[in-house]
């Protein structure tokens, strides 16, 4: 009885586990980098969602029951579509890929077609962060109210328009040559042999004006793997992985108030060259000075103007900027050096500090009284 009721128990389960219903639906991947934030449905509307909210980054729904899918930003600006018997399976995704080239039905290579550089430049400038190297991440979507469509011949300020709509006023477009850069390092990851144009301009993670030291040191970003060469000279240095060097070395043994001049350019595995990024950096042996600053100053109740403050340094007199410091979070200083409180004063005294910094971090700092009357 025991050897039956276990038969009994074993042929049961596997007819559950035959009638148990498999989903039809699969996994792809929308690709410039791998882009999350684009919004996607079937063209007969079964089914729609977000990219990168289905199983993974960049990835979205495919179900048999649909022919056709379609892209959009906020379903008002249109990217493309592409049939669902025209997407192959990759191994390396395990999944169905879609390159921003199949949106607009061509071969993935073909890389330098207007619509295509239309769409990786809109793409990758949305990028929530702007760092290509983690993936394109579409956060301000929603934003978006005006309608367009990458299949129209859109131009510079279509483009432009997008990026505003979204919410990204003070964002400038990428070039097409950064932007597609961009595109071809991922298709080159991915076995697509195709290298049209040369790296982007070098470009620092922040900039570097000046120095006080004999060595500094600049973060570079660009194209995976490039090589780097410092004035016309191949430094047997390369970007990393993530397309950054950290701590780039530059020779400034000081001379006191002199630019040293450096000339940075990329050359990828093909010998192309990129446009040259030139950096002036100061050598800044001084120390700024707050002239003639007054120790204790009267003004009257309801103003808000307390002092133009006059300050002198090396840095100022070749252009360089120099920043200012308040102790206390009811007064601030603008860039011109004017010190002021952020609301109308009230009676009363304040003992505050002033600092001057300049860019090396040198720095003069005086007290003042203000009597509030």
């Amino acid at each position: 009885m025991k050897l039956i009721l276990v038969f009994f128990i074993i042929f049961y389960n596997f007819l559950c586990a035959e009638v148990t219903p498999i989903s039809n639906d699969k996994t792809g991947y929308l690709i410039d980098s791998l882009v999350d934030g684009v919004n996607y449905k079937c063209s007969d509307d079964s089914y729609k969602g977000i990219t990168g909210d289905f199983n993974g980054k960049g990835s979205f729904k495919i179900t048999n029951d649909c022919s056709n899918i379609i892209f959009t930003l906020n379903d008002k600006v249109i990217l493309g579509d592409i049939k669902i018997s025209d997407i192959s399976y990759d191994d390396k995704y395990k999944g169905y890929p879609i390159y921003i080239t199949d949106l607009v039905g061509l071969s993935t290579n073909d890389t330098t077609n207007t619509k295509v550089k239309n769409m990786i430049r809109v793409l990758q400038t949305l990028d929530d962060d702007l760092d290509y190297t983690n993936n394109i991440s579409i956060i301000a979507r929603n934003n978006i109210t005006e309608s367009k469509n990458f299949n129209d011949n859109l131009n510079e300020n279509d483009l432009n328009n997008i990026i505003k709509d979204a919410g990204y006023s003070n964002r400038t477009l990428i070039s097409e040559l950064c932007a597609l850069v961009n595109f071809e390092q991922t298709l080159k990851e991915n076995n697509i042999k195709v290298d049209t144009v040369p790296p982007c301009q070098p470009q620092l993670v922040y900039e570097v004006n000046a120095t006080a030291n004999n060595q500094t040191y600049i973060e570079l970003t660009g194209e995976k793997y490039v090589k780097i060469f410092l004035n016309g000279n191949d430094t047997n240095l390369t970007l990393d992985s993530d397309g950054k060097y950290l701590e780039f070395e530059l020779n400034t043994i000081i001379r006191s108030n002199n630019f040293h001049d450096f000339n940075l350019t990329y050359v990828d595995d093909i010998n192309q060259t990129s446009q040259i990024k030139t950096l002036r950096i100061f050598n800044d042996t001084d120390q700024p000075n707050l002239n003639n600053f007054p120790t204790d100053i009267n003004i009257s109740a309801g103003t808000t103007n307390i002092l133009d403050i006059n300050a002198s340094d090396n840095s100022l007199d070749n252009n360089i900027s120099i920043n200012y410091e308040v102790n206390d979070t009811k007064f601030e200083i603008d860039t011109t050096g004017n010190l002021h409180f952020k609301n109308n004063a009230t009676i009363g005294t304040y003992k505050i500090k002033v600092r001057v910094i300049d860019q090396v971090l040198h720095w003069d700092e005086s007290n003042l009284t203000i009597n509030v009357q």
